[in-house]
């Protein structure tokens, strides 16, 4: 026979039960859950995102959660299958790709450069890699049209410092590359360029021009 009372009971119980549950989570959420507006908490947090928890009487750290190193390729990139071409007897730039304010911004930051390009038949001609007017890299077309793989390495050393590693065809270049070289300005906008020089009865065709951004 249905009894009133004990269905009241029955409501009561899972009432309970759910209030604990209630609670219970509530507890477990404010022990692990990072809070950002703690400004101070015992333990020792060391690493990329130290995980700040209440244990009942104060705030510690409970453990830091890994953040991986990233890496980034510019938007502003370019690539092209029939290129952007110089102009016979002209010393120009003939491609420029922005890098943005801070895209370094401490030491262990690193960028890496690189352009494919080609002359046409004539006398050999250069083509010039730069950042923020610097030179970065150069190879020399001997004029057979055939492509040409110019990179550059940028290892940040303070704001206006960096080391660079140059490589033609990946041949180090011991002209170009070198440690703690000044002329940056990473705090700013800066353009990476490749230019040719005067040639007559010749010009360079830039079909890549692109930078990799590392950071620590």
């Amino acid at each position: 026979m249905f009894s009133i009372n004990s269905a009241f009971k029955r409501i009561m119980i899972g009432a309970v039960i759910f209030a604990l549950g209630i609670l219970v989570a509530f507890a477990i959420l404010r022990v692990v859950s990072p809070n950002a507006s703690v400004t101070s908490f015992t333990g020792s947090c060391t690493g990329d995102a130290p995980i700040v928890g209440w244990d009942g009487s104060l705030w510690k750290c409970i453990g830091v959660a890994s953040v991986p190193h990233s890496i980034t390729t510019l938007s502003t990139n370019y690539v092209s299958g029939t290129g952007i071409a110089g102009v016979d007897n002209t010393a120009q730039i003939v491609q420029t790709v922005a890098l943005a304010a801070n895209t370094l911004t401490q030491v262990g930051d690193r960028v890496r450069v690189r352009v494919y390009w080609q002359g046409t038949s004539g006398s050999p001609i250069i083509g010039a890699l730069a950042l923020n007017g610097v030179a970065i890299a150069a190879q020399t077309d001997s004029g057979a049209g055939k492509f040409q793989v110019s990179e550059a390495w940028l290892h940040y050393i303070d704001a206006t410092h960096a080391n660079i590693i140059s490589m033609n065809a990946g041949t180090l270049d011991l002209v170009i590359s070198g440690a703690n070289v000044a002329g940056f300005n990473w705090a700013g906008s800066q353009d990476i360029t490749l230019s040719q020089n005067q040639i007559s009865n010749n010009h360079i065709i830039v079909f890549f021009m692109a930078a990799d951004i590392f950071h620590k």
